[in-house]
C-alpha cells in the first residue's frame, strides 16, 4: 500500500514539474512592448520592432489616426505579448512581421479591425487569416464603428459634368437655349442638354437667363 501511494506522490511531483516547465516555457514566449511606434508597428523589450500583419490603419492627417495610434497604446503598451508569424517573417525595411496576442490571448490586428480603427489589408503569401479578418471588418462595418461610422462627403463633380447633366431647352427658331418656363417657348421647345446647346452655337437667353 505504501508503495502505491509513493508511487502515486511521485506521479503527481512529475506532472507537477512538468507543467511548470510547460508554464515557464510559454511565459518566456510573452515580450514587454516598451514602445509602440504607431497604429501598426511597436517595439519589444529585445529590440525588435514588429508589424502587424494584415492591417491598415488610417495614414497621418486622415480622420481616427489619432484615435487608432491610442488604441494601440491602450491594448499593448506596457504589456507582455506574444508572436505569431506567418510565411514571411519581415518586411522590406527590416520589421518583424507578425500576428500579436497579449497575456490574456486578445488577439491584437482583429481587435483594431474589429472596432473600426483598421481596415484589412493583406499581402501574400501572409494571408492565413485573411478570411477572419475580413469578417471582423463586416461586423465593424455592420455596426459602424470607428472609421466605418464616418461619412465621406463625396467630391463636387466638374463643372462640366453638371453641364451635361443640366438640361435646357432650344427652338426651331433662333439660337438661344432657355429655361422650361421661358414666355419665349410657347410655341414649342425641344430638350437638350446644356453642354451640347453651347457645343452647337446657342447662347443663354437673356431673359430667363439659364
Amino acid at each position: 500500500m505504501r508503495e502505491v501511494f509513493y508511487g502515486i506522490l511521485i506521479g503527481f511531483i512529475a506532472l507537477s514539474g512538468l507543467s511548470l516547465v510547460i508554464l515557464r516555457a510559454c511565459q518566456s514566449n510573452y515580450v514587454l512592448v516598451t514602445a509602440v511606434i504607431d497604429d501598426h508597428t511597436i517595439r519589444l523589450a529585445n529590440g525588435t520592432k514588429v508589424r502587424y500583419i494584415g492591417i491598415s490603419p488610417p495614414q497621418r492627417g486622415e480622420p481616427l489616426c489619432n484615435g487608432a495610434f491610442e488604441a494601440n497604446k491602450k491594448l499593448v503598451l506596457g504589456k507582455r505579448v506574444r508572436l505569431e508569424y506567418d510565411v514571411q517573417r519581415t518586411d522590406q525595411d527590416g520589421h518583424t512581421l507578425a500576428y500579436v496576442y497579449s497575456e490574456d490571448n486578445t488577439f491584437i490586428n482583429g481587435e483594431l479591425i474589429e472596432n473600426g480603427w483598421a481596415k484589412v489589408m493583406t499581402v501574400p503569401p501572409n494571408v492565413k487569416y485573411e478570411t477572419y479578418l475580413l469578417g471582423l471588418q463586416w461586423k465593424a462595418r455592420e455596426n459602424q464603428r470607428g472609421i466605418w461610422a464616418i461619412k465621406v462627403k463625396e467630391a463636387p463633380r466638374p463643372k462640366s459634368e453638371q453641364l451635361k447633366e443640366e438640361i435646357v431647352y432650344i427652338t426651331s427658331v433662333g439660337k438661344k437655349y432657355h429655361q422650361g418656363g421661358c414666355p419665349s417657348l410657347k410655341k414649342g421647345k425641344t430638350p437638350i442638354a446644356k453642354q451640347k446647346a453651347i457645343k452647337q452655337g446657342y447662347t443663354a437667353c437673356r431673359q430667363c437667363k439659364p
